[in-house]
C-alpha cells in the first residue's frame, strides 16, 4: 500500500503534466509535490531492499573506525534543504575524536533515518539537538527533537521490531515506519542499543549506544 499509493498518484501527477492546460502556479506546485513523492517513495524503496537483505542473512557487516562528528556533519548537510524549508535549527554538541566501531553504510542509513524522523515529525521553526558523549565502553548519541511526540505504545511497537503505523509528519510527509525497523536491525547487527524517550506533544528523544573504536 505505502508503495502503490505514491506510485499512483506519481502517475496521474505526470499524466497533468502532459495533457492539463494548467497554469504556471499549478504547474509547479504540482512538480513539487511530484518531487516530494518521489524522495519519499525512493527512500522507503531503499529501506526495503536493506530490510529484505537482513531478513535473508545476505547483509554483509564490515565494521570499521568511524568519526561521529563527520558522519553527523554529513548527514545534517544531506538533510539541510528538508530542515530549511521548515525553518528547523540544528544544535550539535559533538567532539571531534569520538571514534565508534560500526558498519559505515549502515551507520549513515541510521543517522540518515532518525535526523529525517525528526525533521518529519517536528513543527516549523522547531528545534533538533544532537549530542555524542563518551562511556565507558560505548559512545551515547542521542538526537532529540522539538516534535509531535509518542505515546508508550507506539514507542513498546518500535523497540520489540514490529512495523510502527504509519504516521503523516508536520507538513504532511508520508511516514510508513520502515525507517525506524530498519535502524533496530542495523543496531542488533552491530552489538548497539536503542532508547526512546518521548511522550506527545512533548517531542522525542533518541538514544544509541555505540561500542567505541579502539
Amino acid at each position: 500500500h505505502d508503495l502503490k499509493g505514491p506510485i499512483s498518484g506519481f502517475s496521474a501527477g505526470i499524466e497533468m503534466l502532459a495533457e492539463e492546460d494548467l497554469e504556471e502556479q499549478e504547474r509547479t506546485e504540482l512538480i513539487r509535490q511530484l518531487k516530494k513523492s518521489a524522495n519519499s517513495t525512493y527512500s522507503l524503496l531503499e529501506n526495503l531492499l536493506e530490510w529484505s537483505l537482513i531478513q535473508r542473512g545476505i547483509s554483509e557487516t564490515k565494521k570499521a573506525k568511524l568519526n561521529t562528528q563527520t558522519h553527523i556533519q554529513k548527514t545534517i548537510n544531506l538533510l539541510h534543504t528538508n530542515a530549511v524549508a521548515k525553518g528547523i535549527l540544528f544544535e550539535s554538541e559533538t567532539s571531534e575524536n569520538i571514534e565508534v566501531w560500526f558498519d559505515e553504510k549502515a551507520f549513515d542509513t541510521l543517522l540518515r533515518n532518525l535526523i529525517s524522523n525528526a525533521i518529519k515529525f517536528t513543527p516549523e521553526n522547531g528545534k533538533i539537538k544532537l549530542t555524542v558523549a563518551k562511556k565507558s565502553t560505548s559512545a551515547e548519541i542521542k538526537i532529540s527533537d522539538s516534535g509531535i511526540g509518542m505515546d508508550t505504545s507506539q514507542i513498546d511497537i518500535i523497540l520489540h521490531g514490529k512495523i510502527a503505523k504509519s504516521r503523516y509528519g508536520t507538513s504532511g510527509e508520508k511516514g510508513t515506519g520502515m525507517g525506524l525497523l530498519l535502524c533496530r536491525e542495523f543496531l542488533l547487527q552491530n552489538q548497539s542499543t536503542m532508547d526512546i524517550q518521548s511522550k506527545p506533544n512533548e517531542g522525542t528523544t533518541i538514544i544509541l549506544n555505540i561500542p567505541l573504536a579502539i
